[in-house]
């Protein structure tokens, strides 16, 4: 009885473990998206929507890096941390590569889902801070 007892702990714990390992491996997943913007341009829009929406922690010019938090709510359960970095692919197109952890530990079930619901809303965010960034504003008298 108790080697029974001992080999289902034994499983609990293997199977455990592999769900962990599984999840750390899925957790480290990039999520990119290409614009035909400059990367000045499209770094100054994620630091406009990472200050206006999100809780900025820092921007960095020089390597084109913006972190930010969420903000915690009901259907997020947890706040998550993203690093939004931008690079000049050498055709005049900016590759962003956003990544998302959870500041804190939560779920580990439907992490992905959170993450891809989380990506899209920024994603939607930035399109529009970049289309209306390019807009000429009203008023203004062209040289």
């Amino acid at each position: 009885m108790k080697s029974a007892i001992a080999v289902i702990v034994l499983f609990g714990i293997t199977v455990h473990s592999t769900i962990l390992v599984e999840a750390e491996a899925k957790d480290e997943r990039l999520r990119t998206r290409t614009f035909q913007l400059p990367a000045e341009k499209v770094y100054a829009a994620i630091a406009q929507v990472a200050s206006a929406d999100y809780d900025l922690q820092s921007a960095v010019r020089e390597g084109y890096a913006v972190t930010f938090l969420t903000v915690s709510s009901w259907n997020t359960l947890k706040g998550w941390k993203m690093t939004a970095i931008c690079r000049d692919d050498g055709k005049g197109q900016t590759v962003v590569t956003l990544s998302i952890t959870q500041n804190e530990q939560g779920s580990l079930f439907g992490v992905e889902k959170q993450k891809d619901k989380i990506a899209g809303k920024f994603w939607s965010k930035l399109d529009s801070a970049l289309k209306s960034n390019e807009r000429p504003e009203k008023g203004l008298a062209k040289l």
